[in-house]
């Protein structure tokens, strides 16, 4: 704080306590200073030695100039969603700057409105039901290292002469004639005439 008073004019003041009496220049400069400087200025408070006041929303507002006040608003709204345990959280959408709320009960599927991505809120991955997203996870990590995926693949599966997709040759094992599960058969019908 500069502290300079010009005797021919006297300078505007702002107050957030009613200890703290600074000029505008000075709250304007102490402002912009700590919004360049991160998200600490939302936790800035009165330069008054005395004084433990946070600064509030709306001196931001009337003293900063519109790029610094967009960053600092960016800021308040990034502090929203990231406080907001686990309430809110971002789109993962490319370049979506979006937040959603937690769906309810209605599950955990999101549609953001910014960018149309549809997303799973617990986990931030695709929409994946009916598979949990645990199982989501575990996939994932074993997909890590595509190199030993493909080996895999080539020694354990063959083509389906119908659809062209591999398929496990232990999946079979499983499938019996005798099964009653409606899945099962519908597998073996797809190909019990190719696999024979």
């Amino acid at each position: 704080m500069c502290f300079f008073v010009d005797p021919l004019r006297p300078p505007q003041k702002s107050k957030v306590s009613d200890q703290a009496l600074f000029c505008r220049n000075c709250w304007r400069q102490y402002l912009r200073g700590a919004v360049l400087e991160g998200k600490g200025c939302l936790d800035l408070r009165c330069p008054a030695p005395s004084c433990k006041e946070l600064v509030r929303p709306s001196l931001f507002m009337a003293l900063l100039e519109a790029p610094l006040l967009e960053r600092y608003q960016r800021f308040l709204t990034e502090s929203l969603v990231d406080d907001s345990r686990g309430k809110l959280r971002w789109c993962p959408g490319v370049r979506c700057r979006a937040a959603a709320q937690h769906p309810g009960a209605a599950g955990a599927e999101v549609s953001c409105r910014s960018c149309g991505t549809d997303w799973c809120f617990l986990c931030g991955n695709d929409v994946h039901r009916p598979v949990t997203c645990d199982t989501v996870k575990r996939w994932e990590e074993k997909n890590r290292d595509e190199g030993c995926d493909v080996v895999w693949i080539k020694a354990n599966t063959k083509l389906c002469p119908k659809c062209q997709n591999p398929i496990a040759t232990w999946a079979f094992e499983d499938l019996e004639d005798t099964s009653t599960d409606a899945s099962k058969i519908a597998v073996l019908r797809h190909f019990e005439s190719f696999w024979k």
